[in-house]
């Protein structure tokens, strides 16, 4: 990783952080790119949207059914 580089003159100097600089914009919009690809929800498609909103209730159902279960094991162990 330690390279060691010898310029001969400023110039030299000027073209490697012109280069290095140009290096890290490019890495910088790759990694926006990226990110933005990463956070941004995608749109579900419109042929499976009904069957989104079925998983979606079967869910909540399931999920409420377990709560009254717990809340009926609960109640049946602390009523003793």
């Amino acid at each position: 990783m330690n390279k060691t580089t010898t310029f001969d003159s400023l110039h030299d100097v000027e073209m490697r952080k012109e280069q290095l600089l140009r290096e890290i914009r490019k890495d910088s919009k790759q990694m926006d790119n990226l990110s933005h690809q990463l956070f941004t929800p995608s749109e579900p498609l419109r042929g499976k949207r009904g069957n989104l909103r079925l998983q979606g209730l079967f869910n909540i159902g399931t999920n409420v059914f377990d709560g009254l279960f717990l809340a009926w094991k609960l109640y049946r162990k602390l009523k003793r």
